[in-house]
C-alpha cells in the first residue's frame, strides 16, 4: 500500500498498514522492512501490532522519525531494530 490513497491524511488505513508489516513479515525473501516515509500514525497502530510474527520470523525494521514510537514498543517486546534512515531519504536514480 506504499501508493495508496485511502487516508484522506495518513498515508495508508491502520489495516493497511498491518496487512503489510504481517505480510513484510512473514514473506521469506524480505530480510529488512524500511520505511518509506516518517510513519506518522504509527502509534494508531501498536496495540495490534504482530509482535509475535516478529519474534517467529526476525527482520530488521529501519526508519526513524515518527517510526520512533514503533522502535520503543518493539524494544519493550525485546525486539531489536534500527534508527536510521527512510527510503525518502535515499538520493533517487534521477539526481545521478
Amino acid at each position: 500500500h506504499l501508493y495508496s490513497r485511502s487516508h484522506p491524511y495518513f498515508g495508508a488505513t491502520d489495516d493497511e498498514k498491518l496487512f503489510d508489516l504481517k505480510w513484510a513479515v512473514t514473506h521469506p525473501e524480505v530480510r529488512a522492512i524500511f520505511v518509506a516515509r516518517g510513519g506518522y500514525g504509527v502509534q494508531r497502530i501498536l496495540d495490534h501490532f504482530p509482535y509475535e510474527l516478529f519474534r517467529a520470523h526476525p527482520k530488521w525494521v529501519v526508519g526513524f522519525s515518527d517510526l520512533t514510537a514503533l522502535h520503543q514498543a518493539l524494544n519493550y517486546h525485546g525486539i531489536p531494530s534500527i534508527h536510521g534512515p527512510v527510503i525518502k531519504s535515499f538520493p533517487s536514480r534521477e539526481s545521478d
